[in-house]
């Protein structure tokens, strides 16, 4: 129950975000959260794939997080999109909740 609070405080903190910086006249903004198979739980970009397709980025995902770090960034070339910049952060748990693995994935846009 506290990481969907914390969940829904970054979700919160998203949006104001990406209308206070980032947003210029296009969604600049993605935020995507998957389980550990890449199976897409949300998205703000592909609400019609929730629940039922693989994120494009499952593999980035993990290769990312193969490094250890439950958190992680970097830069990622998408053809026909562009440069840019994903934030991951791994589900933890909380005490004695192991976690369900969830991987929140933020990516905002470099070109313009």
């Amino acid at each position: 129950m506290k990481f969907a609070i914390r969940l829904a405080i970054l979700f919160s903190v998203t949006y104001l975000l990406s209308g206070a910086i980032f947003y210029e006249g296009e969604e600049a903004l993605k935020v995507e959260l998957v389980d550990r198979n890449g199976l897409i739980l949300y998205s703000n970009y592909r609400p019609s794939e929730v629940l039922k397709v693989i994120s494009p980025d499952a593999e980035y995902v993990k290769r990312l997080l193969s490094q250890g770090s439950s958190t992680t960034s970097g830069k990622h070339d998408h053809p026909g999109i562009g440069p840019e910049i994903h934030v991951l952060a791994r589900e933890q748990g909380y005490l004695d909740f192991r976690g369900n693995d969830w991987t929140l994935l933020i990516h905002f846009s470099l070109h313009h």
